[in-house]
């Protein structure tokens, strides 16, 4: 990769790199050296980033080119944050192949929860964490009006976009958006899969997918457990609005009746913090899926998935060799 290939690839999806991830793009790191010293490029904290210049300079190559690209700019946004969430997909998308189904990347990803004022979603009774939104009135609500389908019956069950949006006007009026650092969903076999119906309710697209949230998550202390604990009652809302409103019995099983999955991952920058947070949540395990199952939490580092050789041929092949499990729901849980 020469040097104003290199510069395009600073576009508006990935305005930041690092010097991993450029490697892993096959990116002599001189080059990116010297762009820097040329003043297209600049390096703060280990991260890599157009400058005014440079964005001028990638206007060029792109027209010259004609390439529908736009470039990537990276004043007023958490440098780091973004770089790390560029590295988590690259990494995720070279480290396996995926050729009977599609990858689909969201980065970051957001979705909605009630917002219940001043109520908390968690509290500890002794050393047991109980999960308070199961005594909300929207929890409640939604139980009593959107009972749980199973399988097929989710056709049946589901009260359609508009009766959605109305039922939601009135019993969630506010709402709390909740941003994932990284989705990626797994269409796998994909042309078996491409005819069957979509469900009109469906509004994230997860009919017939696995799907993998990634939280770039605090520093795995005792001080922190608080912040996990908010990221994963989030999460229990959200399956549970997807199983009871958006997709009725088709979240944990597909159009076949075969088993799908949702992971959630607490993910880190060095493989030392993956393995704190599996020591540190590990003990709560009893009470982490809480209302919410079935799904499942591990950990896993940019370190991991940089270290790892060869490629995988599934994204279910490549995880479990990178990742640490901290939740099951299958073998080995």
């Amino acid at each position: 990769m020469d040097a104003e290939d290199m510069l395009l690839l600073f576009d508006e999806l990935n305005p930041c790199w690092t010097a991993d991830t450029l490697k892993v793009s096959k990116v002599d790191l001189r080059q990116a050296e010297t762009c820097v010293e040329e003043g297209v490029l600049r390096k703060e904290s280990g991260v890599y980033f157009l400058s005014s210049s440079g964005i001028v300079r990638f206007e060029q190559l792109a027209g010259q080119f004609g390439l529908p690209l736009k470039p990537g700019f990276a004043e007023n946004i958490d440098r780091a944050r973004e770089a790390k969430r560029s590295g988590l997909e690259r990494l995720l998308d070279c480290r396996h192949a995926q050729r009977r189904g599609i990858k689909e990347f969201s980065r970051p990803f957001s979705f909605d929860v009630p917002c219940c004022g001043d109520e908390k979603t968690f509290a500890f009774d002794g050393e047991k964490l109980v999960w308070l939104y199961t005594e909300w009135p929207f929890y409640k609500n939604l139980m009593k009006y959107f009972p749980r389908a199973e399988g097929r019956r989710g056709e049946r069950t589901a009260a359609g976009p508009d009766g959605i949006e109305q039922w939601l006007q009135r019993h969630m009026p506010e709402k709390r958006l909740v941003e994932a650092d990284l989705l990626y969903k797994s269409h796998y076999d994909f042309t078996h899969y491409s005819g069957f119906p979509r469900i009109a309710t469906d509004a994230y697209g997860f009919l017939n997918t696995d799907r993998f949230l990634f939280f770039l998550a605090p520093a795995p202390c005792p001080e922190n457990l608080d912040c996990y604990w908010t990221i994963l009652g989030d999460f229990h809302l959200f399956l549970t609005m997807l199983r009871h409103l958006y997709l009725p019995g088709y979240l944990d099983n597909d159009s076949l009746e075969q088993y799908s999955f949702t992971w959630l991952f607490f993910a880190y920058e060095r493989e030392e913090d993956a393995l704190r947070c599996q020591e540190l949540l590990s003990p709560y395990r009893p009470f982490l899926s809480g209302e919410a199952p079935p799904f499942e939490i591990w950990t896993i580092s940019l370190q991991a998935l940089n270290e790892y050789e060869g490629m995988a041929e599934l994204i279910n092949d490549l995880l479990p060799c990178v990742a640490k499990p901290i939740l099951r729901v299958r073998k080995g849980a």
